[in-house]
């Protein structure tokens, strides 16, 4: 009798290292053989109540499949884990695929309609060519006037900062205390003031230029000092003056000016103006005033 068991034994354990063997990778006869096992253990347990007063080969038997359901709850989660990544590298694939096919779709048709755009161009530039080409020839040589004074003009300095010139009546006390009115007295019809123009910027007046005009109704006594009247092109009432570069708070020496006063004229007015190559745009004249005391 013993010896009928342990051979039933033998071979129970023979057909199932045989059906592990041949079927540890199919997936699908694992997940049942984790589904069946639990019931036969139910039926051993139920068939033998005291597990304690059981013989030795039944507790052997129930530890041995005990054992064999772990090795296959094992085994399916491994198939489990290499099934998911299958699934995730097959769906990288794929998209692989289509991103490789939707490009070389796009680089086709982009191709194709390169060659039949060209295609269609080609006569239009033919026929363009020619007047470009003549057209060319007659603009190099201005582009390389154009292209040389733009390199030249970027080549320049950059600009000083503008210089600022003012007017005053002679003597005054200060840059910051100039006159731009006085009083004076007539003697022998004419009224004397002295006029001086000054730098009171903080940068160099190059090359200063100034001009002296006196109302309509007034004339010059006698020619001023320091100021000339320039033949053919300055009106009556105009006098001028050029002077060298002006540095900042320097002024001119005074500079006399006769005036014959109009009979009963209250004031005069004396227009002033100056340019420079720093000194920017100055188009109006600046007025000083001259109140007459009878």
């Amino acid at each position: 009798m013993l010896v009928s068991e342990v051979s039933l034994g033998a071979m129970s354990a023979v057909f199932v290292a045989r059906f592990l063997y041949v079927y540890w990778d199919n997936p699908q006869l694992v997940n049942y053989a984790v589904a069946c096992i639990p019931v036969i253990l139910t039926i051993l347990i139920a068939f033998v109540p005291d597990l304690r007063r059981a013989p030795v080969r039944w507790r052997i038997a129930i530890v041995a499949i005990g054992l064999i359901w772990s090795g296959l709850l094992w085994r399916q989660l491994v198939q489990a884990e290499r099934e998911q990544a299958k699934v995730a590298r097959e769906q990288i694939r794929v998209v692989a695929e289509a991103v490789s096919t939707a490009v070389a779709q796009s680089v086709e048709k982009s191709n194709k309609h390169s060659d039949t755009h060209s295609e269609q161009q080609t006569e239009a530039v033919k026929k363009e060519l020619h007047v470009e080409m003549r057209q060319f020839a007659g603009t190099v040589t201005g582009e390389f006037a154009k292209d040389t004074a733009t390199i030249a003009e970027k080549a320049k300095p950059a600009p000083p900062g503008i210089a600022k010139l003012a007017f005053t009546f002679a003597p005054f006390a200060s840059v910051d205390a100039l006159i731009t009115t006085i009083h004076a007295h007539v003697v022998d019809g004419a009224v004397t003031v002295s006029l001086a123009v000054g730098n009171i910027s903080d940068y160099a007046a190059v090359n200063p230029e100034i001009w002296v005009r006196l109302c309509d109704s007034c004339t010059y006594a006698k020619e001023p000092e320091g100021l000339e009247k320039l033949k053919g092109q300055m009106e009556e009432h105009d006098r001028y003056k050029r002077m060298p570069t002006m540095n900042p708070e320097v002024f001119t020496p005074a500079m006399s000016v006769s005036i014959a006063v109009p009979i009963g004229a209250p004031d005069l007015q004396i227009g002033v103006r100056y340019a420079c190559e720093t000194c920017g745009h100055v188009r109006n004249f600046h007025m000083l005033t001259v109140i007459i005391d009878q």
